[in-house]
């Protein structure tokens, strides 16, 4: 039993550590406004939390003054941004992998979540799928209120996205969909989940899972507390048939999406760039031991000097001193020995000087 309980253990580490390096290169994904008609305003996480704690302080009471930075088309959004619209208005957001996200009227979209992992070059002669993601990515959102129609690449292995609702969360697969939440005032909201094209698992708040396939849609109305906005209670139907009112209205958003598409551009994430930084930065300590080095050599060459200088001096020294002392040397026919000249204050040792890259040219 102990050996069992310790491979458990070590697989969970394991399955933990291989699912941190699946994201170690992810990055936070861009996502730009399109198509926006009407005021739509983008709240920063700071903003939509001030706008929590007003509701939260005053329940159901008139719905506080509009905040946050009126959306234009071309606007950058990022994680943590909250997108409201207002009566009439809409906004397609694109996401750099290629997935849309058509918002309705009077509705309010939070994005949690969005990461993506550097593009990658396609191998020579390889067949990219267009309607596939081009990198593995993670995307949540949160749908607080309204309404939304999501067209979903085709997902690499790995790759998750899901929403978020009051009710329930839809996970997402490759998919072109449509969610509504909308709270009445009066103790209940109705909610729906269609799909048009592939497949959606939701789960309710207690984690059951209900697949709702092409062509299929749920519609349940719930019970919701007023003061705290939140569902007390639902029961979630089978899936039935979609109504063609919802599949012509999910087609018509789509093909707004797709022109939303067609004229937007990102800057896509490269591993290069974060390869080369990441030499860079290990090229520095090396700079700085070259530097060093060249020190300690420089210190080498002035000490060098003051060492000949002062043996030099000493020997002058003990010559002249012999001079004095000793008598007259005889007349020989031999000539004279050479006299030592005056001490000549000595000069630095010149050293061979090896240039190396950076060492002054």
């Amino acid at each position: 039993m102990k050996i069992s309980a310790l491979r458990l253990v070590l697989c969970a580490l394991v399955a933990s550590v291989l699912s941190l390096n699946a994201w170690a290169q992810s990055l936070p994904g861009q996502i730009k406004a399109a198509k926006i008609t009407g005021e739509v305003l983008k709240l920063n996480a700071d903003e939509a939390a001030a706008v929590a704690a007003a509701k939260a302080a005053a329940p159901g009471t008139a719905a506080p003054a509009p905040v946050g930075t009126v959306l234009k088309d071309g606007d950058v959004l990022t994680e943590s941004d909250t997108v409201n619209t207002g009566k009439g208005a809409s906004v397609v957001l694109v996401m750099m992998n290629g997935s849309t996200v058509n918002l309705g009227e009077s509705s309010s979209l939070k994005i949690e979540e969005f990461q993506v992992d550097p593009f990658a070059e396609p191998e020579p002669g390889a067949k990219v799928d267009p309607d596939a993601e081009p990198s593995k990515s993670k995307t949540t959102l949160n749908l607080t209120y309204g309404e939304i129609v999501g067209n979903v690449k085709k997902m690499k292995p790995g790759s998750s996205y899901s929403v978020k609702t009051p009710v329930g969360a839809a996970g997402i697969r490759g998919t072109t969909f449509q969610l509504k939440y909308r709270p009445s005032g009066t103790g209940a909201a109705f909610f729906s989940l269609s799909t048009s094209t592939g497949a959606v698992t939701f789960e309710d708040r207690t984690g059951n899972p209900l697949p709702v396939i092409a062509d299929k849609e749920i519609e349940v109305t719930v019970t919701v507390n007023d003061a705290t906005g939140k569902v007390e209670s639902v029961t979630i139907p089978e899936a039935t048939a979609i109504s063609p009112a919802n599949k012509a209205a999910i087609e018509t958003q789509v093909a707004k999406a797709v022109e939303a598409v067609a004229a937007t551009t990102f800057t896509a994430p490269a591993a290069a760039t974060t390869e080369t930084k990441t030499e860079e930065k290990k090229e520095e300590p090396k700079k700085e031991e070259t530097k060093t080095e060249e020190k300690k050599t420089e210190e080498t060459k002035t000490e060098t000097p003051a060492t000949d200088t002062t043996k030099t001096t000493d020997t002058t020294k003990t010559t002249d001193t012999t001079k004095t002392t000793d008598a007259p040397a005889p007349k020989t026919d031999t000539p004279p020995a050479p006299q030592p000249k005056a001490p000549v204050p000595s000069l630095p040792v010149q050293t061979p000087i090896v240039l190396t890259p950076g060492a002054g040219g």
